[in-house]
Parts: C-alpha cells; structure tokens; sequence
C-alpha cells in the first residue's frame, strides 16, 4: 500500500510541473463559468413556422399561443406554403407546422386525424419539444369542444343557443387550463430555496456542464495512459514484484483522473449544480476510477500509443454522440441508451 500511495505521490508531483497539464485542469473551472454565463444570459430560441391554410378565429387562437406563450420557442408565422417549406428545407427553421384548411370543422365534430401537417429540418432532434407545445394548444381547444358538447347534450340543462354558451364558458375553461387552482409548479433551488424562474431550456442546457466535466476527467486519463505507454518502455515499473505491479501502473492513470476530478468539483459549485458534497465526492472518485480501469483495459489491448491515439477520436465523438453530454439522444433513439455504455461519461451519468 505504502508504494501504490507513493507511486500516485510521484505522478501527480510529475504532472503538476508540466505547465500544459496545468492550463488543462484550470480550464475546467474556468470554461463552466463562462458557459453557465454565457446560458444564463441567452435567450435559447428554437425557431418553428406555422402557416394557416384556412384562418379562422380558432387557428388564429391557437397561433397566437404558440407564438406568445413558449420563451424557448420562437414560432413564426408564414405567409405562404412556400415559404415555410423553404425555410424549413434550409434548415432556417427546425420543423414547420401546416394548420390544414379543414382544421377547425374537424375540431368541432371530435375528428383527430390529420388535423396539422409536419414539415421537419433534416437532422433535427428538437421536433419532439416542439410537436409536445403544439399538440397542448391544439389538445385545449379539442377540450373545450367535448366540454360543450358534453354540457349542451346533459337533459338537467337548458341550452337554447350554442354560441352563447361556449362565450359563457369559454373565461372560466381558459381560467383553469392557465391558472394555479388546477395545478402549478414552482422549481426551488435547493441551495438556498429561493424559486428558480430560468428558463427549463436554459437549465437543462447548463446540466451539460456535468457533461464537460465528464470529458475533461476522461482526456485526463488519455494522458496517463500515454504516459504510461512512455513509462512501460523506460522499465520504471520493474522494480514493483507482480502483484502489485498493474496497480501501480493504474495509478499513473488514476492520479490524472483524480487531479481533474477535483478541478471538475469546482466547476461544479460554481455553476450551482451541486447536489452536495459527499455525494459529488463520490461520483468523482467512482467515475475517475472507471475511466481509469477503461484506459488500462485499452492499455492491455491495444499493443502501442499509436493505435490508441487512433482510437481518441472515436471515443471522444462517441461519447459526445451517444452520451447525454450535451443532450440526451436515447429520448429520441432509444437504441442509443445501450450503445452509450460502450463510453465513459455514461456511467457518471448512471451513478
């Protein structure tokens, strides 16, 4: 034991006086502020069309919620069928919404099926977040159709003009659906409970400081396994018997890991995103030893530093491809969850 401490001792001593590897771990802290800042004041904008082929009162209705009632989307509304294609062709739009002509007959006789046509960007993977707001505006007016029709068909009430009563119950329909009577939700922020008025885009966008965290810790431990591609040659691990020899090479890697994890913790707390310390303490040290025991399985497996060097890039667009780094895509490919754990950041995320 007193060697494998002494070894990590040695490797961090060695580290700490490389001024590249300095200027890496200070990054760490250093880019989650300016990427919480710089999240904290954007507006982040997903830009949708929408166009009408028939205008009445309720596409309107519905048009003006949609353009009004969601901060994180902005959606447009187009002139043309033309336009909105175009602009959703060239990728000016993430997807395009078609409110087709017989929209709101279909909405007053309870028919559901091809109410809005979809035009989507190619290779969008925000067409989810949008279809969710449009079917909720779109979902409240079909509510407020079975409503009166419900009400007008019950024998206890008298209802001699239908008109009449939507405009009657129409205030008090739009008073519950947007009201807190019904039901609201309020994000605290568990440090200091205050409320959290951010915008829920703008929050989980910063939850992607985890993820850099995450690929910094791994970088680290690509460095030591370098390293000890380098040291393995030299035979400074010769004079370690057997057993605890592996050891003392994993802890070559572990000391990068570790240093950066440390410097990933302070990233951490100054982006607000701490959970608390034991528990961050925890997923550091555990991650840092996973992507350790990773890089010396591909140490063992891989016969030099060359075709390790290789293999960096596709662990690297791997890991931000599959992993929910900057976003989760196993919302939208499921199949994605399972190939993520062929990658290190994703078991920080599962702890």
């Amino acid at each position: 034991m007193k060697k494998l401490i002494l070894c990590n001792y040695l490797f961090i001593k060695r580290c700490l006086k490389r001024t590249s590897f300095i200027i890496l771990l200070l990054l760490i802290p250093i880019l989650c502020m300016v990427f919480k800042t710089n999240i904290e004041d954007t507006k982040i904008s997903i830009k949708t069309g929408l166009y009408i082929e028939s205008e009445d009162n309720l596409t309107n209705k519905i048009c003006n919620n949609l353009k009004n009632n969601y901060e994180s989307v902005a959606f447009e509304k187009c002139s043309s069928l033309d336009e909105l294609t175009s602009r959703v062709a060239s990728g000016d739009y993430e997807c395009g919404y078609v409110f087709n002509s017989d929209f709101s007959e279909k909405v007053y006789e309870n028919k559901t099926n091809n109410l809005v046509t979809v035009y989507k960007s190619p290779g969008t993977l925000t067409d989810a977040i949008t279809d969710e707001y449009v079917f909720s505006e779109v979902f409240a007016e079909y509510g407020f159709n079975e409503l009166v029709e419900f009400i007008s068909s019950q024998k206890i009430f008298t209802i001699n003009d239908i008109d009449s009563l939507r405009s009657t119950l129409r205030p008090e329909y739009d008073y519950y659906m947007a009201g807190n009577d019904t039901f609201s939700f309020e994000y605290i922020n568990a440090d200091n409970e205050t409320i959290d008025n951010s915008s829920l885009l703008s929050s989980y966008v910063l939850l992607s400081v985890r993820g850099i965290i995450t690929l910094f810790i791994m970088f680290a431990a690509f460095i030591g396994t370098f390293n000890l591609y380098k040291d393995s040659k030299t035979g400074i691990f010769n004079a370690f018997n057997n057993k605890i020899r592996p050891f003392c090479k994993m802890s070559e890697i572990f000391s990068l890991t570790l240093l950066a994890g440390i410097f990933g913790m302070s990233g951490i707390y100054l982006s607000g995103l701490s959970d608390g310390i034991w528990l961050e303490i925890f997923r550091i040290l555990l991650y840092s030893i996973i992507c350790t025991l990773y890089c010396y399985i591909l140490y063992k497996i891989i016969p030099n530093s060359f075709a390790f060097a290789a293999l960096i890039p596709v662990l690297v667009l791997g890991s931000i491809i599959f992993c929910p780094i900057f976003m989760d895509v196993s919302e939208i490919i499921p199949i994605v969850k399972y190939i993520a754990w062929l990658f290190p950041p994703k078991y920080y995320f599962a702890i």
